[in-house]
């Protein structure tokens, strides 16, 4: 669009109530562009502007942020936890770490193909009757499948009590991710798990949160 970026100049981002990306055509000064954070530690608390907003750390933007393995909030940099299949003790196959996980450490991502809600409702329709389902609430408008183009850590399993992992939606250049991040400490050995998130909506309904129902 032309001129400044506005709902009444027809600006997708603003239309959404979202910041304009460094991919924008918009100029560097337009006001709606979102310019990084001016940390000069790790970017660890909410006092962080890319961690309130839940966004990581960039490169091209954060100027006084070191955005490297000691920034808390950028894994560009950061090595992958090395992780296995085994068989699972709480529910077919788990995925388990070989090394030692710090508390508050990122693990991986959680990789897979971006698709529609509403693909997303076909699919899950033929993986319910497959008993296997590997779906991954993104936002309002796309889901995760790692059905076919997934990681090892499409294998973590359900557990309210002993999740290890927690999730974290972020938005990199424009795009969501999902990243895990360590709850406590692991050990070596260890399988991984994570709460799914089952009814915290309110409605009761399983489909409708973080990860959708997993039948192996």
């Amino acid at each position: 669009h032309e001129g400044a970026c506005t709902v009444a100049n027809g600006c997708s981002c603003a239309k959404n109530n979202n910041y304009c990306e460094k991919y924008c055509a918009c100029v560097k000064s337009c006001k709606n562009r979102y310019l990084g954070c001016n940390c000069r530690g790790k970017c660890v608390t909410k006092t962080c502007h890319c961690v309130a907003a839940s966004r990581e750390c960039d490169p091209d933007l954060c100027v006084n942020c070191v955005c490297d393995d000691s920034c808390h909030n950028c894994v560009m940099h950061k090595r992958r936890v090395k992780l296995v299949i085994g068989h699972s003790s709480i529910h077919g196959w788990g995925c388990f770490t070989t090394e030692f996980i710090k508390r508050g450490a990122f693990i991986s991502s959680y990789l897979g193909e971006l698709i529609s809600q509403d693909e997303a409702d076909r699919r899950g329709k033929i993986y319910d009757k497959l008993k296997c389902s590997f779906l991954f609430d993104l936002n309002t408008d796309y889901v995760i499948d790692a059905t076919r183009k997934g990681n090892k850590l499409k294998y973590a399993n359900h557990s309210h009590e002993f999740a290890n992992m927690a999730p974290r939606i972020v938005i990199r250049n424009g795009d969501h991710y999902v990243h895990m991040y360590a709850k406590r400490d692991i050990e070596p050995g260890e399988e991984l798990c994570f709460n799914y998130g089952y009814g915290s909506d309110g409605s009761g309904n399983e489909w409708a949160n973080l990860k959708r129902w997993k039948r192996r």
